[in-house]
């Protein structure tokens, strides 16, 4: 059985999509995809340097990264499922992006392997997106952001269902030394199956010295972690967003 795979082409740039997928099906009728992520990108200027898509999907959120950081930026791209990563690549090659690095990886908390839920691809709907840690699919390395070594990070985006806890705490040091914004999702209900609480994630982000702005629009779940020393940011993330925000402003205390 073949793969309905087509290409999409939106103002934000051309995408290799399953016809059959959620976000597939949004790009093929030219719509943009998260318009508050773009937003997010223009208000933090972000052109030169290094970010992280943890969770890149299709690539829905890797190009107007690769974009926003352009030419003499980077962006590192992760996304765990094999068919999924096969769309990711064709993606970057699609839009011409010689900035973008893509990694066939899980990210944590720590070092190892671990298997992901399967997907069925050929399922008149599928959201490819929707599946994390589990059984029945693929098996890959699992790496912490710390064991890369970077220390020029100015921008992580996390979108792992439920497994954002554990990849914050294997990016503290790096989060510690670089202090880059986060961009995530906080959805109770992922978090918990995997063993973490919305609770839980927030309070790892605080302890680290940041303040939470939450994205109110139609799929409440996004919020842009901004670090105290950066909070001259938050007035200008405010004013581009198109949509509401309410902002969770923390203790000036990292542990």
């Amino acid at each position: 059985m073949k793969l309905r795979s087509k290409v999409a082409t939106t103002k934000d740039g051309t995408f290799l999509v399953l016809e059959n997928d959620g976000i597939g099906g949004n790009l093929l009728r030219g719509e943009s995809w998260e318009p508050h992520f773009a937003q997010t990108l223009a208000a933090l200027q972000l052109s030169g340097t290094t970010v992280l898509d943890v969770g890149a999907n299709i690539g829905a959120n890797t190009v107007p990264l690769a974009n926003a950081v352009g030419e003499t930026g980077r962006v590192i791209a992760f996304e765990p499922q094999r068919i999924t990563f096969q769309q990711l690549c064709g993606t970057v090659i699609l839009n011409g992006f010689s900035n973008v690095i893509t990694l066939q990886k899980a990210v944590g908390a720590e070092l190892g392997s671990t298997q992901l839920e399967s997907i069925d691809y050929f399922a008149p709907h599928v959201n490819v997106g929707n599946a994390g840690l589990g059984c029945g699919g693929d098996t890959v390395d699992m790496i912490t952001i710390d064991s890369l070594g970077l220390n020029d990070i100015s921008f992580i985006k996390l979108d792992i269902q439920g497994s954002e806890t554990a990849a914050i705490r294997g990016a503290r040091q790096t989060i510690e030394i670089t202090r880059p914004f986060l961009f995530l999702e906080i959805e109770e209900a992922q978090l918990v199956q995997r063993g973490s609480s919305a609770q839980e994630l927030v309070n790892e982000i605080i302890s680290l010295g940041y303040d939470l702005l939450h994205i109110n629009n139609d799929y409440p779940v996004d919020f842009v972690a901004i670090p105290h020393e950066r909070r001259g940011s938050i007035a200008a993330l405010q004013k581009m967003l198109a949509f509401p925000t309410q902002l969770f402003q923390s203790p000036n205390v990292r542990s």
